[in-house]
């Protein structure tokens, strides 16, 4: 194409290597079959590691992607429109930590407000009887 009809076609085909069809044909093999056959690998857990304490999430992801000047080129422009910069990620902390602090002197404050504490509000163990010594943690 001309690009939005600025630029020559010729001068667009000097930065692009081979054709368009063949360049996505090729990304997408490689997206599929890369990453020792696995493709595009996302995992995403949700988990809770003891009765009492803290939720977590965990998150995973393994790819290969293909590596000539059309990605890079491409990956350099997104890096700068969607990701945030070094100010911007400094805000976003802050905004995070504020967030938490908020949350918290709003808990303690309910919990002050119905006099139950964060420990009350936990689910606690449950017991069942065991023949040999009365009772079994579950």
């Amino acid at each position: 194409g001309r690009a939005l009809g600025l630029i020559p076609p010729g001068l667009i085909n000097v930065f692009i290597p081979g054709n368009m069809v063949g360049i996505t044909k090729e990304f997408m093999r490689v997206a599929t079959e890369g990453n020792q056959g696995e493709g595009i690998k996302f995992a995403l857990e949700f988990g809770k590691p003891a009765p009492v304490g803290f939720a977590t999430l965990e998150t995973e992801l393994g790819f290969e992607a293909l590596n000539n000047f059309l990605v890079k080129f491409a990956t350099r422009v997104g890096m700068k429109q969607f990701l945030p910069d070094k100010n911007e990620r400094g805000d976003i902390s802050r905004l995070l930590s504020d967030i938490r602090k908020a949350f918290s002197a709003d808990l303690a404050m309910f919990e002050k407000h119905i006099g139950v504490s964060r420990a009350d509000m936990l689910p606690q163990p449950t017991t069942t009887p065991s023949p040999s010594t009365g009772t079994t943690p579950n």
